[in-house]
């Protein structure tokens, strides 16, 4: 920008993170040291000059203009990376050089050396305040504190960095912590690497439930990892062996993680990081593909493209693979070519479940795929796992521990159970909690009451022959598509199925991505009749319905059909269920006990308990069945209540009737 003063310009850069006035005057002397400007412009409150306006210093006065103009912001990270430290800011020559006191001798070298080089010290050991030289302090904001093993703590209130602090004071984060003069290798070396890792443009910060992480940006990708983490400890392991070509000792790099966990913890922001979606369904959501050059894709109202500037913080497990770059303009209509789909409902609830997969909040439906042996049901499930959330950890087994449940849906954004034969009562209720958001508390590792939560909110994918989700609040979630069995002379090799997969799923994953669009552009005009089971999925996958092809309307006809098959399934396991139904059809009200009812519904279907042991024989039995299957039961209009009669001798009924 043309300054208006002849021959003088000022230079800005827009930032993408707020700082601090002090930190902002700390930037700008390290910009005047390396290009040579006035140092006035140090000071915050004489730099703006608005365009178009005119400076008066000259006569006549002279414009300010733009001379050239970019969007572009900047982390300071970028700064630090390209950026040498500050040199020490010079003392007013009024002041004289303080002398090295003498009530310091029991303090380390490393701490007399710093009191030695500050302003306005008070206190006494092993604590002491000061005024900060990394801005203009007019109040003593600066903390130090000697450390156990004679470290120097420093701490601006001020907001400065304390890499800042140090290098105004000539020192470095090394020279900081070498409490006993630098002898001992171990701390020179854990002091090496924190310096490295703010060399590098580290960001440290802490989620809101007090998780530390670290996050790394080479040309312009970013990586986060939590700050103890093999991810981490590596990425400082090659950095250091880079640098100096030296290991890294177990010892040093605990010391190390250590250090920058605090500083993530008690002076980074705080910031939720996330697992291969986030964002907003109102306005944009971002999709992590998980390659190499971390690439995240942008969602909105307009369309899909790659991010560029700030993004969520994404983090991958160690098993993540990547998504294909999305390209547009294909059709989701190729995806029939790879899937043996019974029906045009379970048509639209597979497509409808892929469409889900990308709204970043939930709650999700539990994908029921049905079918005999030789459907591909296991190879159906691994093709939408690679369309949604790829990793080597691939599909679980049928039946697998709630605990290894819990963390693997923590990990990962999509939860595959393969080849299940049957559900029990307590994966039943925790795969409720996975798709719906719920969490697993247990005890931290090595400690006998700490505990940590393992907090999720994922789609889940279920396949097994048959029908085996069977319990009704399970069943509420679920989305069944039934698959045919491949005729003999249609089955491909998995070889040359994979090889037409890999060549269509790009455009596959571009066409979901464009109905995500039309679902965020049109989701708050979408207005369902009624209020249809799973209405958060109906509303969203609605909204894309003209982009998918389908009227408006038949993709929540499609849901409540699959749902209704499937309560009736369920109710066929259980004999006394579907007894009642039919047996309300001829008494429409009853009011007895549950055990007297038991005896009726028998007795209605002919059926003799003592020579049927599948059959239930107590009442209290019969009360958990309608307990349970109550929703069912309100389909077919059968309502019930229980209760206890009056009088001396007070006995529970259960009251039927049929609305």
């Amino acid at each position: 920008m043309a300054s208006g003063t002849p021959g003088n310009c000022h230079a800005y850069w827009l930032l993408q993170e707020w700082l601090p006035g002090e930190q902002i005057e700390v930037l700008n002397r390290r910009l005047v040291e390396v290009l040579g400007g006035d140092s006035k412009s140090i000071e915050k409150a004489r730099l703006l000059r608005v365009p178009e306006t005119l400076n008066h210093k000259s006569d006549p006065p002279n414009e300010v203009k733009v001379l050239k103009f970019t969007e572009a912001r900047y982390t300071i990270a970028a700064f630090n990376r390209e950026l040498p430290p500050p040199s020490p800011t010079k003392e007013p020559a009024t002041k004289q050089k303080p002398k090295p006191r003498s009530d310091l001798k029991d303090a380390s070298p490393i701490v007399q050396t710093v009191l030695d080089r500050l302003n306005g010290v008070k206190g006494d050991s092993p604590q002491w305040t000061a005024l900060c030289p990394a801005h203009d302090d007019q109040n003593p904001s600066l903390s130090v504190a000697e450390g156990e093993d004679g470290r120097c703590l420093l701490k601006c209130h001020a907001g400065c960095d304390v890499t800042d602090v140090a290098s105004a004071l000539g020192l470095t984060l090394s020279d900081l912590m070498s409490g006993d003069g630098g002898a001992h290798p171990r701390k020179r070396i854990a002091a090496k690497l924190v310096e490295m890792a703010f060399s590098n443009g580290a960001e440290l910060f802490h989620s809101a439930d007090g998780d530390a992480w670290i996050s790394i940006t080479n040309d312009g990708s970013r990586n986060t990892w939590p700050v103890e983490s093999r991810m981490s400890e590596m990425w400082l392991r090659r950095s250091f062996f880079e640098e100096s070509g030296e290991a890294v000792a177990r010892e040093a790099l605990a010391e190390a993680t250590a250090q920058l966990g605090a500083h993530a913890l008690f002076e980074g922001n705080t910031h939720e990081v996330e697992v291969r979606v986030a964002g907003s369904e109102s306005e944009s959501i971002f999709l992590d593909l998980g390659d190499e050059a971390r690439t995240i894709i942008k969602i909105d109202g307009s369309g899909f493209e790659i991010a560029i500037g700030e993004v969520p913080y994404f983090r991958r497990a160690s098993s993540a693979t990547g998504l294909p770059l999305p390209v547009g303009g294909g059709s989701i209509e190729q995806l029939r070519d790879f899937v043996n789909i019974a029906d045009e409902g379970s048509w639209m609830r597979l497509v409808g479940f892929l469409l889900m997969c990308f709204h970043p909040t939930g709650p999700y439906p539990v994908l029921s795929i049905n079918g005999e042996q030789g459907s591909a049901k296991t190879t159906t499930s691994r093709l939408i796992l690679s369309l949604i959330d790829p990793h080597k950890a691939g599909l679980m087994s049928g039946n697998p521990p709630i605990k290894g449940l819990a963390i693997t849906a923590s990990a990962n954004w999509l939860v595959v159970l393969d080849n299940v034969s049957s559900i029990k009562v307590a994966l039943s209720d925790a795969l409720c909690r996975v798709s719906t958001g719920g969490g697993l508390r247990t005890r931290r590792l090595y400690t006998d009451s700490e505990e940590i939560a393992l907090e999720y909110r994922r789609p889940v994918v279920v396949n097994g022959i048959g029908s085996v989700i069977t319990r009704p609040d399970l069943l509420d979630r679920t989305a069944p598509i039934e698959l045919l069995a491949i005729q003999s002379d249609k089955r491909r090799t998995e070889t040359s199925l994979m090889k037409k997969w890999e060549v269509a799923r790009p455009s596959i994953l571009g066409a979901l991505l464009t109905a995500v669009a039309a679902a965020i552009a049109n989701r708050d005009q979408v207005k369902l009749d009624g209020t249809p089971r799973l209405a958060d999925w109906a509303q969203w996958v609605e909204a894309a319905s003209d982009t998918l092809g389908w009227p408006l309307g038949a993709f929540t006809a499609a849901v409540e059909a699959g749902q209704d098959e499937q309560v009736e399934l369920s109710i066929d396991d259980h004999v006394e269920v579907r007894g009642l139904i039919e047996y309300m059809d001829v008494v429409p009200e009853l009011k007895l006990t549950a055990t007297e009812l038991l005896e009726q519904i028998h007795a209605f279907l002919d059926l003799d308990p003592k020579k049927s042991p599948e059959l239930i024989s107590q009442g209290s039995e019969l009360s958990r069945l309608l307990s349970t299957y109550g929703p069912a039961l309100r389909k077919h209009g059968i309502h019930f209540e229980t209760g206890r009669t009056g009088g001396g001798v007070r006995q529970r009924f259960v009251h039927v009737w049929k609305a």
